[in-house]
């Protein structure tokens, strides 16, 4: 029996990554967090291989572009579903440069859901 549909949330925002851990768990979705890019590729490199990585881009540091651009080469995790999750962008543009997908913020539980059950 397959264990629970792992998802990475990488955002700069405790308050929003809190927020989203919580309607994930809920739904019984595992979740591991990380506050920039770099040490959400540090946690894939060490870490069993999400299903779907939900992706802030204006972060600190390695921001989501720059994330994805790593994650986007690396033959181990190239076919992992990403979300973009920002107030920034749109859905053309990211899945232009490799996301699969885009939430834009602010979101309600019941659209984060929906995404997150269409990729995952």
């Amino acid at each position: 029996m397959a264990g629970p549909t792992r998802i990475l949330v990488v955002e700069d925002d405790p308050e929003v990554r809190s927020a989203i851990r919580m309607v994930l768990e809920a739904e019984a979705y595992e979740v591991a967090e990380s506050g920039d890019g770099a040490d959400a590729l540090a946690k894939l490199r060490v870490s069993p291989q999400p299903s779907l990585i939900l992706l802030d881009l204006m972060m600190p540091g390695m921001n989501g572009w720059q994330f994805m651009d790593e994650v986007r080469v690396h033959p181990g995790l190239r076919q992992v579903p990403i979300v973009v999750v920002s107030a920034y962008g749109s859905a053309d543009g990211v899945r232009s440069v490799g996301a699969t997908d885009y939430l834009k913020k602010p979101f309600d539980p019941e659209t984060l859901l929906a995404v997150v059950s269409r990729h995952a």
